[in-house]
């Protein structure tokens, strides 16, 4: 049905369309992660100043909305544990 040059290209072709298909998804996951920690960043600059301003529930409660589940979430659970300290003395 087809010569050996024909498939040749059809394969290099289809080869040629996966990398840049697995390419794509790679550059969109990795946006989505960079919104994700600049979501969780925001987060925590409010959690700052909430600190500062004496309102350590609303800090903890910042820091408890951010949680995604995923090994990032470490930085928030420290931040949340210096706050309930600091509201604590």
């Amino acid at each position: 049905m087809f010569s050996c040059a024909s498939r040749r290209l059809l394969v290099g072709l289809a080869i040629f369309a996966a990398l840049v298909g697995v390419l794509l998804l790679r550059h969109v996951f990795s946006a989505a992660a960079q919104d994700k920690r600049a979501e969780t960043a925001d987060y925590g600059s409010l959690m700052v100043q909430y600190t500062k301003d004496g309102r350590y529930d609303d800090a903890i409660q910042t820091g408890l909305k951010s949680l995604h589940n995923d090994p990032t979430d470490g930085a928030v659970y420290q931040q949340i544990v210096v706050v309930y300290l600091l509201s604590l003395a």
